[in-house]
């Protein structure tokens, strides 16, 4: 079955638990990630081979900051101390995971890669616009199916409007003569 951008979208949302403890084993695998590229390109380890590591970086920096958004979303019924706590945790985990990048940033180039450092940023941002594009088009084709369902609706309507009346009418006229 072919899953569009927003049910895929939704699927991650949903497979992405909201709890401080899921919030906090993400943020610690996403640091260890960090601590495992730092002690390779210590020990003189080629960038190349360090893929796994920072995939593992970036994608659990996702999951922390996808699953703090879901949770300062969620906060209807939490106290006020649960959402200052809570808030105060996604803003120290944004804080370090910021800093983290920019550490590995800085690892990068001081190892000679800034040219790998460049190229991700540019194919990242590509591919946040492609994301976006792909997400504007799918909005307009879902406005474009309410509108096409609005009027199918509207001229359905319209027809039964003149048709049962006139269908009557015809009955009415054909039981006088």
């Amino acid at each position: 079955m072919v899953q569009t951008l927003g049910e895929a979208t939704k699927t991650l949302f949903s497979t992405i638990m909201i709890d401080p403890i899921s919030i906090g084993l993400a943020f610690t695998a996403a640091q260890q990630a960090i601590g495992g590229i730092k002690k390779a390109i210590a020990m003189g380890k080629d960038i190349n081979s360090l893929y796994g590591q920072f995939s593992s970086f970036f994608q659990n920096c996702d999951k922390v900051h996808v699953a703090n958004v879901k949770l300062m979303n969620s906060t209807s019924l939490l106290s006020n101390g649960e959402i200052a706590s809570r808030s105060l945790q996604a803003a120290m985990h944004s804080k370090a995971l910021r800093d983290a990048e920019k550490e590995l940033k800085e690892m990068l180039i001081w190892s000679g890669n800034k040219d790998v450092w460049d190229q991700m940023q540019a194919e990242r941002v590509r591919m946040y616009k492609e994301r976006a594009e792909a997400e504007r088009k799918l909005a307009a084709a879902n406005r474009k199916a309410q509108e096409d369902i609005l009027q199918t609706f509207l001229v359905f309507s319209c027809f039964v409007a003149i048709a049962i009346p006139a269908f009557f009418l015809s009955l009415v006229m054909l039981s006088r003569s």
